[in-house]
């Protein structure tokens, strides 16, 4: 009876978000195999699996880039200044001076080209607002002045401005710093544990490579995952090898 292998792949050559999905899906395998939450493969079980919360809380704050309280605040500010612009553009309409009612139909119009900012993501709202804000200074300054909308307009383009480059700067400290040598050194421990784990699963299935053997069952399931992202890394290289031939040939 042949005894059954685990394919490999390189591992580290996974991105990070590719690492943790594999890090779910080894685990989700392996309770699926073994019910209850210690399957028996000694202590790199529990490695394993320490690595893979530390490794998605890592993930999760590289995303939010340590959004502090400063950054927060700003954030806050923004949309609030945004909200009293958008309601005095409406009050105008409703108003009782005929004279404000053309200019703030065209406030309301360029307002509804760009829908709502505050819905956006934080650095695609960034974007937004200071499009909106130029198009405001440049297509409807008269309107901005007849509603003495400047002083709220320049309010909200400096907190734009100040989220922005702070949104940046603590992303480039942090995200591109602390968290991401973290991460880095999580994956070094997960990567051990997940080899160890594999020279278990093959060992027992050595012993005992009968169908009925749980590690024999693992490892027909597990192959046709590593199989899936050994094909993305190597579709990966081939594409990387190709754009380094045509720039050469380019060049």
């Amino acid at each position: 009876m042949t005894t059954p292998s685990i394919i490999r792949f390189r591992l580290q050559d996974l991105r990070n978000q590719e690492h943790y999905q594999y890090g779910l899906e080894f685990r989700q395998l392996a309770l699926s195999v073994w019910p209850g939450d210690n399957p028996p493969l000694g202590t790199y079980w529990h490695s394993f699996t320490a690595a893979l919360a530390e490794e998605e809380a890592a993930l999760e704050r590289i995303h939010k880039s340590e959004l502090t309280d400063p950054l927060t605040d700003l954030h806050r500010k923004r949309e609030h200044l945004y909200r009293g612009f958008d309601h005095t553009v409406n009050a105008a309409l409703n108003g009782i001076e005929p004279a404000k009612i053309p200019h703030a139909q065209h406030l309301r119009a360029i307002l509804d080209n760009y829908r709502n900012p505050n819905a956006l993501p934080y650095q695609q709202q960034s974007g937004t607002l200071n499009n909106l804000i130029q198009d405001l200074k440049t297509r409807a300054a008269a309107a901005c002045d007849s509603l003495g909308l400047n002083p709220q307009l320049h309010a909200l383009e400096q907190a734009n401005l100040e989220f922005d480059r702070l949104f940046n700067q603590r992303a480039d400290e942090q995200a591109g710093q602390s968290h991401l040598s973290a991460v880095r050194d999580i994956r070094k421990t997960m990567d051990r544990a997940l080899r160890d784990l594999f020279e278990i699963c093959e060992g027992q299935a050595k012993l005992d490579p009968s169908p009925g053997n749980p590690c024999v069952r693992f490892i027909h399931a597990l192959n046709p995952i590593n199989q899936d992202f050994a094909r993305t890394l190597q579709t990966r290289r081939s594409y990387t090898k190709h754009r380094r031939k045509q720039g050469l040939t380019q060049a």
